[in-house]
C-alpha cells in the first residue's frame, strides 16, 4: 500500500498557486467564443476548477492525517507535534468557519428555491474562493507568499506587454487577446500584490503598478480606473518610511494632475464618463451605462423575499428576462441580497469585512517583509469590494481563484510564523531539558 507522508499535501500549494498564475496570465482569452447557447469558456473553466478543487478539499485533509509510518506516528505522540499542528491553524479557524457557513447557506438556499445553470455556475465561483483560501491556508509554508509575489510580478509584466500590443493595434478600449474589462479587473489584483512588495524591490517591481494603471485607464473600464487609482493612493500604507511616503504623495499628485488633464481634454476618455446614460452622483453627472435601471428593478424584486432571497443565479435570470441585453445585475452586493437575502448578505459581510480586518491587523502587527502578504491581501480585498459595486466580479473565476490564493497566503503566513515560533520553543526546551 502506498504511504503518504505529507508530500501530496505539500505539493497542493504549488499546484494551486500555479493554477492561479496561469489564470492571471490567461484571463478570459476565450471571451469571444461561445461553445453552445448559454455555455461560454468561462462557465466551462469554472466547472472544471470547481470539480478539481472539490476533490482536493475532500482528499487533502484525509491525506494529511493518513501517515502510516510507525516512527513518525510515535514521534508525533511523544513530541506533541499533533497539538502544535492544531495550534498552527487555530488563528484561522473563525475565517474558515464563516466562509463555509456562507457557502453552506448559498447551497441550501439554492436547493430549497430553484436550481438553474446560472445558479450552479455562481455557486461554483463562490466555492472556488472559499476552498482556495482553505487549501492554501492548510498547505502553505513560510516563504511561499514571497515566491508567489515574485511570480505575480512576472505575470503582470507579461500581461502588460500583451495588452500594450492590443492597444497599439485596436486603440482605446482594446478588445484583443484580453477583454478590456477582464484585463482591468485582473490588473487591479496584480497591482495590489506589486504595491505590497514594491518597498526595497527593483525598478521593474516599483514601475509595474504605474504601467498597469495607465493601461487600465486606456482600457476604458471606469470602475477599474477608480480602484487602480485608490490602490496607488493606499500605497504609502505599505511603507513605514516617512521620506518614502512623501515621494509617493508627490508621484500621486502628478498622476492626479495628469488624470484630470486627460479627463478634460482627451475626448474619448471624456465621452466614456460624461456622455450616454447620465445620472446625478454627488453633484456630478456621470454615465452609468443603464445600471441605475438594473439596480432599481433588481432591488424591487429582491424586496419580495428580503430575508432568504430567490436562490443562486436568480438575479442573473431575472435581469435576462427583464433586459435581454444586460446579462448580469452589475452589482454583486445587490446580487448577494437578491439571491440569498439578508441572511446571505449578513454572512458574506461577516466573511468579507472580517477578512479585511484580520489582514489589516496582521499588516499592522508585522513590518517590512513580513507585512507584505497581509498588505497584498488587504489591498486585493479592497479592490474586489469596490469592483463589486458596479460589476460581477464574484462570478469571475479568473478573479476569485487568484484572490483566494492571496488571502490564503496571508492567513497561512501568520500560521507559519506561529508554527516556526513553536518549533523554536520546542528546540530550546529539548536543549535545556525542560519537560513538555
Amino acid at each position: 500500500m502506498m504511504k503518504t507522508n505529507g508530500t501530496t499535501v505539500e505539493r497542493s500549494l504549488p499546484f494551486a498557486a500555479a493554477v492561479a498564475l496561469l489564470v492571471l496570465l490567461a484571463g478570459d482569452t476565450g471571451h469571444a467564443v461561445e461553445l453552445a447557447p448559454s455555455v461560454s469558456p468561462s462557465a466551462v473553466m469554472t466547472s472544471i476548477f470547481a470539480f478539481l478543487w472539490a476533490a482536493l478539499t475532500l482528499t487533502l485533509p484525509l491525506l494529511r492525517n493518513s501517515d502510516t509510518s510507525p516512527p513518525r506516528r510515535h514521534a508525533e505522540f511523544i513530541d506533541g507535534e499533533t497539538s502544535r499542528s492544531r495550534k498552527r491553524h487555530a488563528s484561522a479557524t473563525w475565517v474558515h468557519v464563516s466562509l463555509w457557513m456562507f457557502m453552506c447557506w448559498t447551497v441550501l438556499d439554492t436547493a430549497l428555491q430553484k436550481v438553474t445553470i446560472q445558479g450552479v455556475q455562481n455557486l461554483a465561483c463562490y466555492f472556488l474562493f472559499v476552498s482556495t483560501v482553505f487549501l492554501v491556508t492548510l498547505c502553505a509554508k513560510s516563504g511561499d507568499a514571497h515566491r508567489f509575489a515574485r511570480a505575480v510580478i512576472f505575470v503582470g509584466w507579461v500581461r502588460a506587454g500583451i495588452y500594450a500590443a492590443d492597444l497599439m493595434r485596436f486603440g482605446f478600449g482594446a478588445q484583443g487577446v484580453f477583454a478590456a474589462r477582464s484585463f482591468a479587473i485582473q490588473a487591479t489584483l496584480i497591482m495590489a500584490v506589486a504595491i505590497s512588495v514594491s518597498r526595497g524591490s527593483g525598478r521593474a517591481t516599483r514601475l509595474l503598478p504605474y504601467v498597469l494603471f495607465v493601461e487600465v485607464v486606456l482600457s476604458g473600464s471606469r470602475t477599474a480606473m477608480a480602484v487602480a487609482g485608490l490602490l496607488l493612493v493606499c500605497a504609502p500604507l505599505c511603507s513605514t518610511s516617512g521620506p518614502r511616503r512623501m515621494r509617493y504623495l508627490l508621484r500621486m499628485s502628478l498622476i492626479a494632475a495628469a488624470g484630470y488633464a486627460g479627463l478634460m481634454h482627451i475626448q474619448v476618455l471624456r465621452d466614456r464618463f460624461f456622455t450616454g446614460d447620465m445620472v446625478l452622483v454627488e453633484g456630478a453627472v456621470v454615465n452609468v451605462s443603464g445600471r441605475d435601471l438594473l439596480w432599481s428593478v433588481v432591488s424591487d424584486h429582491a424586496g419580495a423575499s428580503p430575508w432568504t432571497g430567490f436562490g443562486g443565479g436568480s438575479a442573473t435570470n431575472f435581469v435576462r428576462q427583464f433586459v435581454r441585453t444586460a446579462g448580469e445585475p452589475h452589482n454583486d452586493w445587490l446580487r448577494i441580497w437578491h439571491d440569498f437575502g439578508f441572511v446571505g448578505m449578513g454572512l458574506w459581510a461577516i466573511c468579507f469585512f472580517g477578512l479585511m480586518a484580520h489582514c489589516a491587523l496582521l499588516a499592522r502587527k508585522n513590518s517590512g517583509r513580513d507585512a507584505r502578504p497581509h498588505c497584498a491581501a488587504l489591498l486585493s480585498l479592497l479592490a474586489v469590494g469596490m469592483v463589486m459595486i458596479t460589476d460581477n466580479i464574484l462570478i469571475y473565476y479568473y478573479a476569485m481563484l487568484p484572490l483566494g490564493v492571496i488571502v490564503g497566503l496571508s492567513i497561512a503566513n501568520r500560521d507559519a510564523e506561529d508554527a516556526a515560533g513553536a518549533d523554536v520553543a520546542a528546540q530550546d526546551a529539548d536543549r535545556y531539558g525542560i519537560c513538555r
